[in-house]
């Protein structure tokens, strides 16, 4: 079994934490405790919607385009946020402006039932709905879908990203996938958001799924389902894995965990994770052959906390410079 190399791509500096954000915890929290203000302004955002894969629920989401580029251009970066986020979360914004001002297209995306599409859905996404990325892409226009498309997802949205790619037969449009700190073993991460020191961490994210999915046209059932959760688990049995057909908590974990499926990405995929997440255990990606397939490119970290990153050499977070690289070397 083959493990991340230590010598990492791309003449990446080596993560080193920012003051005073040492750990784990000040790194996932920054963006939380002291965010900072994102100018999307010199790429105007044009609203999209979006039809989901059951016909009947929606996405959007906003699509920036850069200065136009002298040759053919690059391709079109679909950012994808995670649990209880959506296309307006700080970190989608930042990676998108710092992406557009270096000449990439950009379409930020609220998944089914997310942000501003909420009331006209009456389920929500999970992290293996592979068919409303494919939906999107099918309704997103030629013209900006011509160089192709590389999903870049966090979180919920990297798993999402990583199980899309390695679908037997995914678009002709897609060209790669980006993932940062996916829970690639869901049932993992729910196990460790419920340890106790990570109370804080369930009690805010309970807190956004149950706003979450009563903003939505929910069944009554399903309603009063989400008033009642306590737990990440409670939310997945009672609310998710009902909407979607599963018969508990643990058969949507089994349906979307992409860890197993891995080896069927054909495509180039940067695979990027913090062995401190104190949300995703780094265990699932330690237990991973990378070596059996080529195409992935898996870059583990010592530190970085839960989609962090935040580096002392420089105030644009360390995983979107080392995304850039990445899809400057697929051009």
């Amino acid at each position: 079994m083959t493990s991340p190399s230590a010598v990492l791509p791309f003449d990446m500096p080596p993560f080193r934490p920012r003051p005073p954000w040492w750990g784990a915890d000040l790194q996932t929290l920054r963006n939380t405790l002291a965010p900072r203000p994102v100018d999307l302004s010199p790429w105007p955002g044009q609203h999209l919607r979006f039809v989901a894969a059951n016909e009947r629920d929606a996405l959007s989401g906003w699509l920036h385009r850069p200065a136009p580029p002298a040759g053919a251009g690059p391709p079109l970066v679909i950012v994808i946020h995670g649990l209880t986020g959506d296309a307006d979360g700080q970190m989608q914004c930042a990676s998108a402006a710092y992406l557009l001002a270096a000449g990439y297209p950009v379409l930020r995306l609220n998944l089914r039932g997310a942000g501003d599409c909420a009331p006209a859905s009456a389920t929500l996404y999970h992290s293996n709905l592979a068919a409303d990325i494919e939906a999107v892409l099918a309704q997103l226009p030629g013209t900006i879908t011509g160089q192709g498309v590389v999903l870049f997802g966090y979180s919920l949205g990297g798993n999402l990203t990583l199980n899309t790619l390695r679908q037997p037969r995914p678009s002709p449009l897609l060209r790669g996938g980006i993932s940062i700190c996916a829970p690639i073993l869901p049932a993992a991460a729910a196990r460790a958001l419920e340890r106790p020191r990570n109370r804080l961490y369930q009690r805010h994210l309970v807190a956004g799924l149950k706003r979450a999915a009563l903003a939505c046209a929910l069944d009554p059932a399903l309603e009063a389902s989400a008033r009642a959760i306590r737990s990440i688990r409670d939310y997945d049995g009672k609310v998710a894995a009902a909407m979607h057909g599963f018969a508990s908590a643990d058969d949507l974990y089994a349906h979307t965990a992409s860890a197993p499926h891995l080896r069927h990405i054909r495509l180039p995929t940067l695979v990027v994770h913090a062995a401190d997440d104190p949300w995703v255990p780094v265990a699932g990606y330690r237990a991973v052959d990378w070596g059996a397939n080529p195409a992935l490119l898996p870059v583990i970290t010592p530190g970085g906390g839960h989609c962090g990153f935040h580096a002392a050499d420089d105030p644009v977070p360390w995983h979107d410079r080392l995304v850039l690289r990445f899809l400057q070397s697929m051009v």
